[in-house]
C-alpha cells in the first residue's frame, strides 16, 4: 500500500480519475491484494469525500488504519 501511495496523485471519491487513482488500485498495480470493498468503504467514509478529488496530505498521513 505505501509503495502505491507514494507512486503518484492519490485520490478520494473515486476510484480513478484523470487527478490521480484511489490508494486501493494505486497498491493493487504494485501487486497488493486486499478486499476492495472494505478497504473502498473506510476510505470513502474516512475522507467523506463526495467526489473525485486529490487526496490531502493530511488524509495520506493518518489513513484509516492508523484510527
Amino acid at each position: 500500500m505505501l509503495e502505491g501511495v507514494r507512486s503518484g496523485p492519490i485520490i478520494a471519491g473515486a476510484y480513478t480519475s484523470p487527478e490521480g487513482t484511489c490508494p486501493m488500485l494505486a497498491a493493487h498495480r504494485r501487486g497488493g491484494r486486499t478486499s476492495l470493498a472494505t478497504f473502498a468503504r473506510a476510505w470513502d467514509s474516512y475522507t467523506g469525500a463526495p467526489k473525485a478529488r486529490l487526496a490531502t496530505q493530511r488524509e495520506l498521513r493518518r489513513a484509516p488504519a492508523d484510527n
